[in-house]
């Protein structure tokens, strides 16, 4: 016959009065696992060591009838070397699986069999699923109905650590926060960031910790596992804020002939510890009063001075709000001190200029004047009696010379012969004086100049030297007469 080594009985002999029996066996210690050795049915169970094999156990039967004969019987109890299990596994966590395996072929059906579904179940795999914090047996039976048992531990999650006291937020002068987790379990233990921010894991052991170097920005969220591998469900979210700081601004001495700045606001700025994106804050502010010209602005941080803003120490605040966050806003100051630009009038020399033409120069007396450096603009300046003032202001002025030489044009009055006029009847010439006169080289006209002389001495009548340079003579005119006269340039 055959039996179990796991504990399994299995009983032995017939059933039989009036006789007296004993039992005796080859194995030296089959004895130990009879029930009785003096009985007709004792029960055997095997109570050695485990059997890495089969192991036969030759057992002799005795009998004694009450007339003195005596007979014998044997019975060879083969003992199955009976399941193991392959895997270590004796503990799980809460809502976690773990696999127990038995060493040989199952059983047909329910192999494997929980010692109380209410702490965990086993499915035909040995796929052990805990639902509650206990300890019960998980059975495995093979395919000759031995079978073997261990307990499995369903161990609880540690609680989720829960905040004590407040955060600490980051800000301008604390630029990350911390926070202090209270709650965490007792015996050694892991605490890993689940919020996706790099945050390095902990371990401790006491029940209390302090978290440093949270970045400003972001949500952070953690679990705990404790030393029975067990982890908790996630914290609560922890809400480290961000944080803006707007630094003052101090751009300096800057020349006030339309400039703009190579630095901006933004430069000593930060969001977050970063430096701040134009892109990524709304500026509001940083209006200057000035009495003429002006300074701007821009969205890019940096400061346009233009032409014509007075020379001074100039300041007005800003504030930059983060986009993402409207509420997260700091301001500052910025402060800027425009010098006047360097003007310089040289002196002019325009040369020759005809006094009877007079006309306008192509040379202009900017033509030699700078500002900042530069060309002069008309529209940058006042000119007034050859000096000039920028429209910086009536203080920036130089003073230049102007020097221009004028010479008398050339006329030339030549003679003139009218002719013969009859005196009797007298008459007015068609022909003028001027008609072969000349001013500067050009024909003369009567309005550019004076007409003087012309006086004619006749014996009777007269002889008339008209403005327009005709001549008329009265009737009864007599003897011709020569005059002489004199045409001066009004």
């Amino acid at each position: 016959m055959e039996a179990c080594q796991n504990g399994a009985t299995t009983t032995l002999g017939a059933a039989s009065t009036g006789y007296t029996y004993a039992w005796t066996s080859s194995n030296a210690s089959g004895l130990n696992y009879l029930s009785a050795t003096n009985e007709a049915q004792p029960v055997f169970e095997y109570t050695g060591v485990t059997l890495a094999a089969d192991l036969n156990i030759d057992y002799t039967l005795t009998v004694t009838r009450p007339d003195g004969c005596i007979a014998t019987d044997h019975v060879i109890v083969t003992v199955k070397a009976g399941p193991t299990f392959t895997d270590a596994n004796t503990e799980v966590c809460l809502n976690s699986t773990i696999t127990v395996e038995g060493s040989d072929a199952p059983a047909a059906t329910n192999p494997y069999v929980s010692g109380d579904d209410n702490i965990f179940t086993v499915d035909n795999n040995g796929l052990i699923t805990a639902v509650a914090a206990g300890t019960a047996s998980v059975t495995f039976v093979n395919d000759k109905g031995c079978s073997v048992s261990k307990e499995i531990t369903v161990n609880p999650l540690p609680m989720a650590p829960t905040l004590q006291g407040e955060i600490t937020q980051p800000n301008c002068t604390l630029v990350t926060g911390s926070l202090t987790l209270k709650d965490l379990p007792g015996g050694t233990w892991t605490l890993t960031e689940t919020s996706g921010h790099g945050y390095p894991v902990v371990t401790g052991s006491s029940v209390v910790k302090t978290l440093i170097n949270l970045q400003a920005g972001k949500t952070y969220t953690f679990q705990v596992e404790n030393e029975k591998g067990c982890v908790s469900d996630e914290t609560a979210l922890f809400v480290i804020n961000s944080y803006i700081c707007a630094e003052d601004d101090d751009f300096g001495t800057v020349n006030g002939g339309d400039t703009t700045t190579g630095t901006t606001i933004f430069d000593n700025d930060n969001l977050n510890g970063n430096p701040v994106s134009p892109a990524d804050v709304n500026l509001t502010g940083g209006t200057f009063t000035t009495t003429s010209g002006g300074i701007t602005l821009n969205p890019d941080g940096t400061l346009t001075v233009d032409i014509g803003t007075p020379a001074g120490v100039y300041t007005t605040t800003y504030t930059i709000c983060e986009k993402a966050n409207p509420a997260n806003c700091d301001t500052a100051t910025i402060t800027i001190e425009v010098t006047a630009p360097v003007i310089d009038a040289t002196d002019d020399d325009f040369g020759t200029v005809s006094g009877a033409d007079g006309g306008t120069s192509t040379q202009t007396v900017f033509d030699n004047d700078t500002l900042n450096g530069d060309p002069v603009d008309p529209a940058n300046v006042t000119l007034t009696g050859g000096a000039f003032t920028t429209t910086s202001g009536p203080t920036n002025c130089d003073t230049a010379t102007i020097t221009i030489e004028v010479t008398a044009p050339v006329i030339d009055a030549v003679d003139d012969d009218f002719g013969t006029v009859s005196g009797a009847d007298g008459g007015t010439s068609t022909a003028t004086v001027f008609d072969n006169d000349t001013l500067n080289g050009a024909p003369v006209n009567p309005s550019d100049v004076t007409l003087t002389g012309g006086l004619f001495s006749p014996t009777s009548g007269a002889i008339t030297l008209n403005p327009d340079g005709k001549v008329t003579v009265a009737p009864g005119t007599l003897q011709p007469i020569v005059i002489q006269r004199l045409s001066p340039l009004k």
